[in-house]
């Protein structure tokens, strides 16, 4: 079975609406912290707070959140980033 993370665009989204960290926790009433967590892949949602980041920014969940390969280690004991899109963007970017 191939491990994988949920990978996110949610620092895009909140950026492309002027958003601040806080000004976006205060909002949904969380932390700028779990804001931040959420940005940088540290901390995965609950899916609760995953469905009004969807509602909030009117965004179909998977277009927010998707399942990404897990980084593998590499030759000296780090992790490898593997980037990947949601299956919309990269249907964008294919077929315009």
């Amino acid at each position: 079975m191939v491990k994988s993370s949920v990978a996110n665009r949610l620092r895009e989204l909140r950026q492309g609406y002027g958003l601040t960290q806080e000004q976006l926790a205060r909002d949904l009433d969380v932390t700028r912290h779990t804001i931040l967590a959420l940005e940088v892949g540290r901390y995965v949602p609950s899916i609760e707070l995953a469905l009004r980041l969807a509602a909030y920014f009117d965004q179909p969940l998977e277009s927010i959140f998707w399942l990404a390969p897990a980084p593998e280690p590499d030759r000296h004991g780090g992790a490898q980033q593997h980037l990947a899109t949601p299956l919309k963007a990269m249907k964008a970017e294919t077929y315009g």
